[in-house]
C-alpha cells in the first residue's frame, strides 16, 4: 500500500470485511470463552496427470477449508457439490452455488431484508444473495447461519492488501483475533477465521471470498465459540461454495 494512503481511502476496503461481523452481532446469544484455533495452510498444486489446479486450503481443528476462488460451470455447479456432499440441498444461481444439509437446515429469504437494511445503513455497496440457517437453535439459543453477498472490488489496491487492512481494522475496534488467514492472490480467494467477544458473547465465525467480474462475493458463516458440531457443519457449508461462469 502506498504510504501517503489517506486513511480515509480504506474506509469502503475495512468495511468490505467488518459489515460481516457488525450486521450478525443482534443474532449472537453466547456465554462461553473464546478457544484459540491453529491452522495450517497447503499449497495450491498443479497435478500434471489430471491436468487441473488443486484448490488451495487450511486445516482446522474441525477440519479442511477451502481457500482459493473455486470456479465451476453452471451446468456442472450442482453435481460438483454433489459429488463431495451428496446429501446437500443445493442453491444454483448465474453467479454461486452453495449447498447445505437439508435436514437440519432451511433456507430462509424473509431475513434477507434485515441483512440488506444493515448494508444500506453503514453506507456499503453490497448486495445480499442468500441467508440459510439452522432449524433448531443450539442449547445455548443461538441459530447458526451463513449467508452471501456480493459487491464491487476496488482495483487500487491489491487483493491481499485489502484482507490484511481489514484484518487489522477487526483487531483494533471489535478486539478479533484472527485464528485463521489464507489468501490466494492468483484467484482473489481468500479464508479468514475470527473470534470476537461483543457485550460478553463470544463469536466463532468463517468468512470465505471469491472473485467474478469485477465483484468480490462473500460467504458469512457464524455460530457459536463452543459448539463444535456447528462448526463442523458451517465448514462443510462454505466448502460447498463455488463461483459460477
Amino acid at each position: 500500500m502506498p504510504t501517503d494512503t489517506k486513511r480515509s481511502d480504506w474506509v469502503p476496503v475495512i468495511k468490505w470485511l467488518v459489515i460481516g461481523v457488525v450486521i450478525l452481532l443482534a443474532l449472537l446469544i453466547f456465554k462461553n470463552p473464546i478457544a484459540r484455533l491453529l491452522d495450517r495452510a497447503n499449497d495450491v498444486e498443479f497435478n500434471p496427470k489430471e491436468g487441473v489446479i488443486a484448490i488451495k486450503t487450511t486445516q482446522t481443528p474441525v477440519g479442511e477449508l477451502k481457500v482459493s476462488s473455486e470456479k465451476v460451470s453452471e451446468v456442472n455447479a450442482g453435481s460438483a457439490v454433489k459429488a463431495d456432499h451428496p446429501d446437500f440441498k443445493n442453491n444454483v444461481t448465474s453467479d454461486y452455488v452453495l449447498g447445505w444439509p437439508p435436514e437440519t437446515w432451511m433456507r430462509d429469504d424473509g431475513y434477507i431484508s434485515t441483512l440488506q437494511n444493515g448494508y444500506t445503513e453503514m453506507g456499503v455497496n453490497a448486495k445480499v444473495l442468500m441467508y440459510c440457517r439452522q432449524k433448531v437453535p443450539n442449547n445455548m439459543g443461538f441459530t447458526a447461519n451463513v449467508f452471501v453477498t456480493t459487491m464491487p472490488y476496488d482495483n487500487r489496491y491489491s487483493f491481499e492488501d485489502q484482507v490484511k487492512q481489514t484484518e487489522r481494522s477487526l483487531e483494533t475496534y471489535m478486539n478479533a483475533q484472527v485464528v485463521t488467514d489464507e489468501i490466494d492472490a492468483a484467484t482473489k480467494g481468500a479464508t479468514i477465521i475470527i473470534n470476537f467477544t461483543f457485550n460478553g458473547v463470544s463469536v466463532y465465525q468463517i468468512q470465505r471470498y471469491g472473485y467474478k467480474d469485477g465483484n468480490i462475493m462473500q460467504v458469512v458463516a457464524t455460530t457459536t465459540v463452543d459448539d463444535t458440531a456447528a462448526q463442523a457443519q458451517i465448514k462443510s457449508i462454505v466448502n460447498s461454495f463455488r463461483i459460477v461462469e
